[in-house]
């Protein structure tokens, strides 16, 4: 089970979904909201197909996943997991994705990021999800831990 500790960095941190080539040749891509069932340890963000194509083509390839998500508290966890399925994202997709796209926009300005800067980074919509089963998870938070 996805632990609940994870939770508030997986809706409102900074996402980045990434894998490797067959080569270890690393490729990753913004994840722009995600949809997450814990109890069975799956999670699918939400990305820019034109953006994320070397990322979706290593997942064919090799079918594994590295996501990274983080707070600016430096609160940070890793997930390590085989890659599902890819598809098309639904008007329920897009409403989570709107939401946490506002989130973070929120958080980036509170950092003194421009709206422009916030609007370019978090403001188009993602296409696609990619589904993944966790398999591991690893605090990446700096500290004694």
């Amino acid at each position: 089970m996805i632990p609940d500790k994870t939770l508030n960095a997986l809706q409102n941190g900074f996402g980045h979904f990434g894998s490797a080539s067959i080569k270890n040749i690393p490729f990753h891509t913004d994840a722009l909201g995600l949809k997450l069932n814990q109890k069975d340890n799956i999670i699918t963000c939400f990305v820019i197909k034109k953006d994320s194509q070397k990322l979706i083509n290593n997942l064919m390839e090799t079918k594994r996943v590295s996501y990274f998500c983080g707070l600016p508290s430096h609160e940070a966890y890793n997930f390590k997991g085989k890659f599902l399925e890819k598809f098309d994202l639904g008007e329920d997709e897009l409403k989570i994705s709107k939401n946490f796209r506002g989130i973070i926009r929120s958080t980036l300005l509170s950092l003194g990021i421009s709206e422009e800067g916030a609007d370019n980074m978090v403001g188009s919509a993602p296409d696609t999800g990619l589904t993944f089963k966790v398999e591991k998870i690893f605090k990446q938070t700096p500290g004694p831990e």
